[in-house]
C-alpha cells in the first residue's frame, strides 16, 4: 500500500486509529504527512516484517529483540534509507505509546545516523521563471508568483486561506481608506501556526507583489465564474481538477512544478532526488532578490518566518508602514513580467527631466547623495523617542483580540499589570513594551 493510503489503512484498526487520533488532537499536532509516515512504519513492521494482517495482534509481540531485528531487516534486506527508517521507528514508538504499551526498551535501540546530503541547487533567474510560467496554467502560475514574491515555504503556501490575505494593507492603518488603486500596492499575507506549517505557537506575515496579486485575482475570478463561492475560509489554492473546494497539498505543488520544468525545457539533471531548480529554490530566489534590493536583513528574515536568526519576532515589531516601505524596495527585483520603476530609477529620470544639462555621472552622484541623506535622516528619526519604532502591528475586529504586545506610558502601566500583562522592555523614552 502506498503512503498516500496509509492513514486510510490505519483507521480500520483500533490500535493504529488511537495513534492517528492522538497525533491530530494533542497539543503538539503532527502534520498529515508525518501521520502518513508513521502509519506506513506500523504497516511495514506488522504486515511485511511480522506477516500479520492485523496490527492489533502485534502489540504484545513487540519487544527489544523484535524491533532490533526489524531495523536490521530494513537496512540489509529492504535497503531502506536511514531517514525513512527513522520515520518508521518513531511511528512504531508512537503507536506503542498511544496504546499505553511500555516502550522504555526503545531507548536502547541503536538507530543508524542520518546521511548528510549536499544538495546542489541555485535560485532560478527571471528569464527561467518567465519561461516556466509561460507554460503554466493560471493556478500554477499563481502558486509560483506567490512563492517568489513572499518567500513562504511550500507547506505554508498550500494551507493558506483567502482570509489570510489582505489585498490592500493600507486599510489596516488608515482611519478612512482613500479612493486608490490597490493593484499598485503589495498584498499582505498573514501566517499563523497550524498543521502543515513549521512554525509553532507564533505568527508572522509577508507580502506579495502587485504583479502576483493581479494573477491571484485573475485566478479568483476564474473560480467564481465556474460557480465557486469564495469566503475567508476558502482555500487560497485548490486542487482545481478533481475537487475545486479542497486545499491543494504541498506534494501536488511540487509535482506540478516538476512537470513545468520538463515542459519548459528548464529541467536539469537530478542531484540525489532533487532537480537543481526544485521548488524550494523559489524561496532562495526571494532571499537573493531581497538582498539585491538592499532590504534590511531583519525584515527579510521576518517575512520568511525565520526565528532567532537575527531578531526574535517578539523583539522585532516594526510597524506596518515600515514593512511596506522596506518591501517596496524589493518589488522591482521580485517582479518577473511587470517590472516597475525603482525609486532610484525614478529619481534619476526626474533629475534628467529637470536638469538636462547634467551628465549621467553627475545625476548618479546626486541621487546617491540624496538617498544617503534620506537614510541618515530616517535612522536619526528612528532614534527619537516620540516615533516609538517598536509599535506592534495591530489588526481590527477579531485580529485585535490576538494582540500580544502594546507600548504604554508609565502612568498606564499599573492598570495593565493588574489585567495580567507583563513588562517585556523599557524604551529610551520611558515608555514600556508589555505583552500578555
Amino acid at each position: 500500500m502506498e503512503r498516500e493510503t496509509a492513514i486510510r489503512w490505519g483507521v480500520n484498526y483500533p490500535s493504529v486509529k488511537k495513534m492517528i487520533d492522538l497525533m491530530r488532537t494533542s497539543r503538539r499536532r503532527r502534520s498529515e504527512s508525518t501521520i502518513k509516515n508513521y502509519c506506513q512504519g506500523v504497516k511495514v513492521y506488522t504486515e511485511m516484517f511480522l506477516g500479520l494482517d492485523n496490527p492489533d495482534l502485534a502489540l504484545n509481540k513487540t519487544d527489544f529483540e523484535t524491533i532490533d531485528q526489524f531495523i536490521d531487516w530494513c537496512l540489509e534486506e529492504r535497503k531502506i534509507a536511514n531517514k525513512t527508517l527513522r520515520n518508521y521507528f518513531y511511528g512504531i514508538q508512537m503507536w506503542l505509546i498511544s496504546n499505553e504499551i511500555q516502550a522504555e526498551f526503545l531507548k536502547k535501540i541503536d538507530l543508524p545516523s542520518g546521511t548528510a546530503i549536499i544538495i546542489e541547487d541555485r535560485a532560478p533567474s527571471k528569464e527561467e521563471l518567465r519561461q516556466i510560467m509561460n507554460f503554466a496554467k493560471i493556478r500554477d502560475k499563481t502558486v509560483i508568483e506567490i512563492a517568489i514574491s513572499s518567500g513562504l515555504r511550500v507547506g505554508t503556501l498550500a494551507t493558506l486561506k483567502w482570509g489570510d490575505v489582505v489585498l490592500d494593507p493600507r486599510t489596516l492603518f488608515e482611519d478612512t481608506p482613500q479612493e486608490h488603486d490597490h493593484l499598485k500596492v503589495p498584498a499582505l499575507v498573514r501566517v499563523k501556526a497550524g498543521m502543515g506549517r513549521k512554525i509553532k505557537e507564533r505568527s508572522f506575515f509577508s507580502f506579495i507583489t502587485p504583479e502576483a496579486k493581479k494573477v491571484l485575482l485573475q485566478y479568483k475570478e476564474l473560480r467564481e465564474r465556474q460557480g465557486e463561492i469564495i469566503t475567508n475560509e476558502s482555500p487560497l489554492i485548490t486542487l482545481a481538477y478533481r475537487d475545486k473546494t479542497k486545499t491543494v497539498s504541498w506534494m501536488t505543488i511540487e509535482k506540478a512544478w516538476e512537470r513545468l520544468l520538463k515542459l519548459s525545457g528548464t529541467e536539469t539533471e537530478r542531484k540525489q532526488k532533487w532537480h537543481e531548480l526544485h521548488f524550494h529554490t523559489l524561496r532562495k530566489f526571494f532571499e537573493t532578490q531581497c538582498i539585491g534590493a538592499d532590504v534590511k536583513r531583519p525584515f527579510m528574515e521576518f517575512w520568511m518566518g525565520h526565528k532567532g536568526v537575527y531578531l526574535d519576532e517578539s523583539y522585532f515589531r516594526a510597524n506596518l508602514q515600515e514593512h511596506l516601505r522596506e518591501y517596496g524596495k524589493a518589488i522591482p527585483y521580485l517582479s518577473v513580467f511587470e517590472v516597475p520603476e525603482s525609486r532610484e530609477e525614478r529619481l534619476k529620470r526626474k533629475y534628467k527631466e529637470r536638469h538636462p544639462e547634467l551628465s549621467d555621472e553627475e545625476i548618479d552622484r546626486k541621487v546617491r547623495e540624496f538617498l544617503d541623506i534620506e537614510v541618515e535622516r530616517y535612522m536619526t528619526e528612528m532614534e527619537k523617542t516620540e516615533l516609538e519604532p517598536l509599535e506592534p502591528l495591530t489588526f481590527t475586529g477579531e485580529e485585535a483580540k490576538e494582540d500580544c504586545q502594546k507600548i504604554v506610558s508609565e502612568a498606564q502601566l499599573e492598570s495593565y499589570l493588574a489585567k495580567g500583562w507583563k513588562v517585556q522592555a523599557v524604551l529610551p523614552s520611558g515608555k514600556v513594551v508589555i505583552e500578555r
